[in-house]
């Protein structure tokens, strides 16, 4: 009999996992008539995935959605589960509770196997900052990136939660629990094309489980891409009402008067760009080399290696970076001191 393998997908953060997420939705009913599960248990509000499991080990090692994880896994004749949540890489802080996670999954008959996604570290940066303003947690770039700079890492305020941004630091805690064999590796890279990250994600899945690799699909894209990008705008907006409970930005223009005078329609309503050139050669400089160790390792070939990784010093973004930060900075200043 071949083997069954339960895929744990763990992310990491902002490497297209809501979308993947949805995409496994959108096609359960299709993935279970041709063998492979994707289970319902721990899905938070109708948002798919086991995130309610995540937030449970983060915490204890006991979970009744977990328990629900298993009484689906005992109960389907499925040759692979797929089990996804970016939040289970932030059980790094927790071995014992990935220990819990390995054996449970084990005791159903599957053979757990892990899934990463890495990013380039300034570009993870970027993307996870924003994530955290959208959650409540406002506080100046400058002090994120002096975290991150100093620790490697970034500890979300008044939380056990830690983003890791020393891969093999990471990749190693999941390696002594599922074994280094049963880990697999793989860069995410942004793209315009929209099928990309779904065809991508499904590679990953092929690798880890063959008889999944056997298996023909018909499968949807019926939401190219979930929780995209914002605007310079919509992250000043935010921001403010993070930082003012029960206020909201109705008047846009009265808004831009106040808080971004004199800032082009362009910049406003383009991609947001905070961070500088120096800081791009600064992630370099800390994390190339961990880089080239994992790929090394793991064989994942993360594009953020040496300096020709970093768009060059006259590139348009750094032009943007040097007018949205003073004025993102000084506003948040302003309105945390507003807050206290």
């Amino acid at each position: 009999m071949s083997e069954r393998v339960c895929v744990i997908h763990v992310g990491t953060h902002k490497t297209g996992t809501t979308s993947q997420q949805y995409f496994l939705s959108d096609n359960q009913a299709s993935l279970a008539q041709t063998g492979t599960l994707f289970p319902n248990a721990g899905w938070y509000n109708g948002l798919p995935g086991a995130h309610q499991i995540a937030w449970d080990l983060l915490k204890t090692d006991e979970s009744d959605h977990l328990q629900q994880l298993l009484d689906e896994l005992r109960a389907t004749t499925a040759h692979t589960a797929i089990v996804t949540s970016e939040d289970l890489v932030l059980l790094h802080i927790r071995p014992r509770a990935l220990q819990v996670l390995r054996d449970a999954i084990a005791s159903t008959g599957f053979t757990p196997k892990v899934l990463v996604y890495l990013r380039a570290q300034p570009e993870y940066a970027e993307s996870l900052y924003v994530e955290r303003i959208k959650a409540g947690y406002v506080r100046p770039v400058q002090s994120y990136l002096d975290e991150i700079f100093a620790t490697h890492a970034y500890l979300s305020e008044g939380t056990q939660i830690r983003f890791e941004f020393l891969y093999t630091r990471l990749l190693a805690i999941f390696s002594d629990v599922f074994g280094r064999g049963n880990i697999h590796v793989r860069p995410y890279t942004s793209s315009k094309t929209a099928g990309h990250i779904f065809s991508e994600f499904l590679n990953g899945i092929c690798t880890l489980s063959p008889v999944f690799a056997e298996t023909p699909f018909n499968l949807t894209v019926k939401r190219p891409r979930e929780n995209p990008s914002i605007s310079f705008l919509q992250l000043l907006g935010t921001a403010f009402e993070k930082t003012h409970p029960g206020a909201t930005v109705t008047d846009v223009q009265a808004f831009v008067d106040a808080y971004a005078p004199g800032m082009s329609a362009a910049i406003l309503d383009g991609r947001f760009s905070l961070f500088s050139h120096a800081e791009s050669l600064r992630f370099l400089e800390l994390f190339s080399e961990d880089n080239r160790l994992v790929e090394q390792e793991y064989g994942a070939h993360i594009p953020f290696q040496a300096q020709s990784d970093i768009a060059p010093a006259d590139d348009p973004r750094w032009e943007r970076a040097t007018l949205e930060r003073p004025t993102y900075e000084r506003n948040v200043t302003r309105w945390l001191r507003e807050s206290d």
